[in-house]
């Protein structure tokens, strides 16, 4: 589950003083409070509810991208080209190399 139950409380706060500012001139004081805290216990609840599910879809990408195959798995361009050229080089490549380097390098 994503997140603590100071997330619920503080969602559920704030749906109490929400609805009480915003029905305290219309009702009792008592009828507003008891209200209120309905209204708290209702938020309280729906935060719940939410943390819950995405605490739940979090999980199921996490199971998806842990059985995606080894081949196909997310990587770097620099990764793919390091494993492209992750083959050795014969001696005729090392010098064909090693000359291309010296010429660039002579050349500026």
């Amino acid at each position: 589950m994503a997140g603590t139950f100071l997330v619920n409380f503080l969602f559920s706060i704030f749906g109490f003083l929400l609805y009480f500012s915003l029905s305290y001139s219309k009702y009792y004081p008592f009828e507003t409070f008891i209200h209120s805290l309905i209204v708290a216990l209702l938020f309280w609840i729906s935060g719940y509810v939410v943390r819950y599910l995405f605490g739940k879809s979090l999980q199921s990408f996490s199971e998806e991208t842990r059985n995606v195959p080894s081949d196909r798995k997310f990587t770097s361009a620099k990764d793919e080209i390091i494993q492209e050229n992750d083959q050795p080089l014969s001696e005729d490549d090392i010098e064909q190399v090693s000359k291309y380097i010296k010429d660039l390098i002579n050349n500026e």
